[in-house]
């Protein structure tokens, strides 16, 4: 037992929970008490389904869209001018994700009222529009790296330690995590949203909109930077100094992206209890901090060994002789089962801030996440009725009074 009136670690997830999706009503919370252990096995299941299902979908439909401009883009349209096509992959995407920062406000007003068939169609659209855009600006930034400075250690090592700067001194490292380490789940209140730096809204200036824009966009480019270099380092690193073949350099991808994630899962429990014990403590503040920040790096590393490994793979063993069928099938059924789950908001690419007071745990919310929403519905549905019914009565009362 502990301290009298001390938090326990479930009340404690409950709460990180709370802060990374809604607030939950008192009711939800002495409700979903007893069932803690439902809650934590199904936490549990969505972390391996995370890594074996939504992860991989979400790594299909990348490599199908940036692989596939390689072949449309560079080789046909561009005719293998590879600066141009670079520039024109750059340009578009941070021109179609700024406008995403700057006017979501405007296209959820376009959707009309949730729940309606017009604003599901907008809410699906805008994710998958977003999705490939990003796609694209990632690979016109990171092919046009490497075709412009070249291939090697030097230039993973400029692109990792210039990547890390920005996300560091920005507090945005976490703005680097990606699926299986993490998900978004589809909520059609906040679905056509775009997190930024500074969380304009509508009502902000538009000198405030456009230096949050600005300011995203050069945090994105830092993220793209350190996947660049941790990725560029694992190819180098396995393949030329450990003279390991292409197909051992996936599955070390792979090993280090399942027990890396292993790792995080268990090592997040701890870290959160830390934080809630030291938050009457400066230095045991300043000790957490440090903490976070290498549990966030070991994050980013592990996120980027998950999507390697799956993103080769696929290569070799999915329709290894036909590529244009593997890359375009993968990536339309990577859309479809993101969208049959509900998570085609894994497709963003939103900016996350480093800030444990708003969530330290991974979001590995799926069925747990839908398992609480539906505790917290019915129980919205009841204080509703039961208010109506209060209503009523009083309404009851005022009339026998009036008759009297």
């Amino acid at each position: 037992m502990g301290k009298k009136g001390a938090k326990s670690l479930f009340q404690m997830f409950i709460e990180d929970f709370e802060v990374q999706n809604w607030k939950l009503l008192e009711k939800t919370k002495l409700e979903i008490l007893p069932k803690s252990g439902n809650i934590f096995a199904l936490y549990c299941f969505d972390y391996i389904f995370c890594h074996l299902i939504i992860g991989p979908s979400v790594v299909a439909f990348w490599r199908g869209t940036w692989d596939y401009s390689n072949i449309w883009l560079d080789k046909e349209l561009c005719s293998g001018d590879l600066t141009l096509s670079n520039l024109l992959c750059l340009s578009l995407g941070l021109f179609v994700t700024s406008c995403i920062d700057l006017f979501h406000h405007n296209v959820r007003e376009m959707a009309g009222d949730v729940g309606t068939v017009k604003h599901s169609i907008v809410r699906h659209v805008f994710s998958l529009i977003w999705g490939i855009c990003d796609v694209i600006m990632w690979k016109g930034l990171w092919d046009g790296v490497d075709h412009w400075f070249g291939y090697g250690l030097p230039q993973a090592g400029v692109t990792l330690a210039t990547g890390l700067s920005i996300l560091t001194m920005s507090r945005t490292l976490k703005s680097a995590l990606s699926m299986p380490i993490g998900i978004a789940v589809d909520n059609p209140e906040d679905q056509i949203a775009a997190g930024t730096f500074l969380e304009t809204g509508s009502k902000d200036s538009s000198l405030k909109r456009a230096a949050d824009c600005l300011a995203s966009r050069i945090v994105e480019v830092g993220v793209i930077l350190v996947w660049h270099g941790f990725w560029t380092l694992t190819d180098v690193v396995t393949e030329d100094v450990y003279d390991m073949n292409h197909t051992e350099s996936s599955f070390f991808s792979l090993s280090v992206g399942l027990s890396g994630g292993l790792f995080l899962f268990i090592v997040q429990f701890p870290l959160l209890k830390f934080y809630n014990s030291s938050e009457s403590n400066a230095y045991a503040r300043y000790i957490f901090l440090v903490l976070n920040f290498a549990f966030n790096l070991a994050g980013v590393y592990i996120t980027i060994s998950s999507f390697r490994s799956t993103w080769y793979l696929l290569g070799i063993y999915y329709l290894p002789t036909y590529p244009v069928a593997s890359l375009v099938s993968a990536q339309i059924i990577g859309a479809l089962v993101l969208l049959t789950l509900r998570c085609s908001s894994c497709l963003h690419a939103g900016i996350y801030r480093d800030f444990p007071s708003e969530g330290v745990l991974v979001t590995f919310h799926h069925t747990v996440y839908f398992y609480i929403k539906n505790i917290n519905d019915t129980s919205r549905v009841d204080s509703d009725d039961d208010l109506g019914t209060c209503e009523k009565l009083i309404n009851g009362g005022d009339k026998c009074l009036e008759n009297l």
